[in-house]
């Protein structure tokens, strides 16, 4: 069984950690962005351009749909 942990480093409640398995519907997308900008830190400079439109083409989902999955993440962590 894959998957990644994420903390909320926000919290000092360590309960609050999400793990995502490929279970997850995003997981594929997010496992493709986090690549590419571990590949390449500039990347995240234009993150639209360089990070949501490949991971788009390279999982052949709407962009609308990386872009979602990411800000979910970011928001279920960032309280």
């Amino acid at each position: 069984m894959g998957g990644f942990l994420c903390e909320n480093n926000n919290s000092k409640d360590t309960s609050r950690a999400w793990y995502h398995t490929r279970n997850y519907d995003g997981y594929r997308l997010i496992l493709a962005a986090v690549q590419l900008a571990v590949e390449d830190e500039d990347r995240l400079r234009l993150v639209t351009k360089e990070i949501y439109r490949p991971v788009s083409i390279l999982c052949c989902c709407p962009l609308a749909n990386v872009e979602r999955n990411i800000h979910t993440v970011i928001f279920v962590h960032g309280k």
